[in-house]
């Protein structure tokens, strides 16, 4: 069962803090403070839904190995796929998923989200170090 450790995200210390007592250090008004909390919102939500999504996403496919078949994860049957295809070369073929994922969600964040975990179970069956190859990923 999963979790959220609410007080280990960025977002929530010291941001949502800040966000929460902004209006006191400048002495805003309920009404600017309403304008404000509805402006950041409206800008935030369709990168919030995508950020939902690809999460959600990503749990589904680490957790699959929990199903009554005893079948393995997605994640790892895809990095079993990815490490017998490219074999040795996989250093080479990583940056591209990297790339595949930025530009299918049309952000870097959500590619990582997405791709990070097959990036690292790939490395570890290649026996390849796993910080390069993640990093590859967030360079691509």
């Amino acid at each position: 069962m999963y979790t959220l450790k609410w007080e280990y995200l960025p977002g929530i210390f010291p941001f949502m803090f800040i966000a929460l007592i902004t209006h006191l250090i400048h002495g805003m008004s309920l009404k600017q403070i309403k304008k404000a909390w509805i402006s950041s919102f409206k800008q935030i939500s369709g990168a919030a839904l995508a950020l939902f999504a690809g999460f959600a996403m990503v749990l589904l496919m680490l957790h699959s190995h929990i199903n009554n078949n005893g079948l393995p994860s997605m994640i790892t049957v895809m990095a079993e796929t990815m490490a017998r295809t490219a074999g040795g070369l996989y250093v080479f073929v990583s940056p591209f998923i990297g790339v595949l994922g930025a530009f299918i969600s049309g952000s870097n964040t959500v590619s990582n989200i997405l791709f990070s975990s097959l990036q690292f179970e790939t490395a570890a069956l290649l026996k390849l170090p796993e910080l390069l190859i993640i990093t590859l990923q967030v360079v691509g």
